[in-house]
């Protein structure tokens, strides 16, 4: 059997397809962490109740080691000590280079505008203190924002008071953030010992703490943009006895003055950015009844540069 074609009665396609444009965005490598996971919070949306980090973490799922009432507070993050999270002010650490670790009450929720929880190890990308995860505080200007003023005021049990400003203010090109904040407690409460005990008042346990921060901010038309951030930090609290003590006379001054001096550069196709930092900070530790004195005092000086080029297909490389 044959069969018989005829050329002349075979037609291609002649229709015009047409592919879309494709664009592939990578962000930073730092933001993509593999087999982690990323909780970002806006603390300007966050309830009042609220006060410090380590309560807005205890909050979100964030498993936090507490010792009562502005007391110390450390995170444990995928089974990780508390030296084994990095806190970080702008993307450079702030915990204290004696301890490995800080304190999340001394950190005031209104310190940043954003917060980010990074669960998982990332040693590799933040360096040394990152095996179990990252807190990120963050400032962020506004430079659609010409002029706002917010305040509040807080009263709770026990002798607590907090009260709070923020005033912001500025055009397109510069921006200024101001935020002053004032805490106390007494923290007198009742709590029981044992069943067959009667209830005990907390003694010296009194907290008080002061924070100031600047943020500036300035950009060009040509694409720089300079930003300088100043926090002071001041806090006292006594340190109330154990069950087994009667009395204590032990107190605790926390004290800190940071500095960090940014820039950033964008251009058509590279993204440049660079960071200067000091930290001054003090930790001294006093027993009226023992006459123990021991005071701590340490600075810091840190520096980081980074630098992004984009390729045509906007795929980001660092």
């Amino acid at each position: 059997m044959c069969f018989l074609l005829d050329p002349t009665g075979l037609f291609g396609q002649t229709d015009t397809i047409v592919v879309t444009e494709i664009e592939v965005v990578a962000s930073s490598i730092r933001e993509g962490v593999i087999g982690g996971d990323i909780q970002t919070w806006d603390t300007q949306k966050e309830s009042t109740s609220i006060t410090d980090i380590g309560n807005l973490l205890n909050q979100n799922g964030t498993f936090i080691k507490s010792y009562g009432a502005n007391s110390l507070a450390t995170s444990s993050i995928r089974g990780g000590s508390a030296g084994h999270t990095l806190v970080l002010w702008n993307g450079l650490p702030v915990q204290s280079p004696m301890l490995g670790l800080l304190n999340l009450t001394l950190l005031p929720i209104n310190s940043a505008e954003q917060v980010t929880v990074q669960k998982g190890g990332s040693s590799a990308l933040w360096g040394s203190g990152a095996i179990g995860g990252v807190v990120n505080l963050k400032n962020q200007a506004d430079f659609q924002n010409r002029f706002s003023l917010s305040a509040h005021s807080a009263i709770g049990s026990f002798g607590e008071f907090e009260n709070y400003a923020k005033v912001a203010l500025g055009n397109k090109r510069f921006q200024s953030v101001t935020k002053v904040l004032h805490r106390e407690a007494k923290n007198d409460f009742f709590y029981p010992v044992a069943p067959d005990f009667p209830e005990r008042q907390q003694s010296n346990a009194a907290f008080e703490q002061q924070n100031i921060l600047q943020d500036l901010y300035f950009s060009t038309k040509s694409g720089h943009r300079f930003s300088a951030h100043y926090w002071h930090q001041s806090s006292s609290k006594q340190l109330p006895p154990t069950i087994t003590q009667t009395k204590s006379g032990a107190h605790q001054n926390d004290k800190a003055n940071r500095f960090i001096l940014g820039w950033q550069q964008v251009r058509q196709q590279f993204v440049v950015k660079a960071k200067v930092a000091w930290f001054r900070e003090h930790l001294d530790y006093y027993n009226d009844l023992s006459g123990l004195e021991s005071l701590s005092h340490f600075n810091t000086l840190l520096s980081e540069c980074t630098g992004e080029y984009h390729w045509k297909n906007n795929h980001s490389h660092l």
